[in-house]
């Protein structure tokens, strides 16, 4: 299976941000496990273009992205 490497990006975001050690190092053990299963298909400058269009129609539709999670909203 293929996931885009924006996703990939922001999963791993999404495991540094734990607020303790144990749940750090719980998600980081979900998270290379799910990994595998992946393969990262490479953002190139049409990909870019496109979320480029996806994140302006995100907040011209007011849904304003979270300060610490500014990816959420468009992936």
């Amino acid at each position: 299976m293929a996931i885009s490497t924006i996703t990939t990006a922001e999963l791993s975001a999404g495991v540094l941000v734990a607020a303790k050690p144990q749940e750090l190092a719980q998600r980081i053990k979900i998270l290379q496990a799910v990994g595998a299963d992946f393969d990262p298909l490479p953002v190139d400058n049409a990909a870019a273009r496109e979320y480029g269009q996806l994140w302006t129609a995100v907040v011209a539709a007011d849904h304003k992205p979270k300060d610490s999670r500014p990816y959420d909203s468009p992936v």
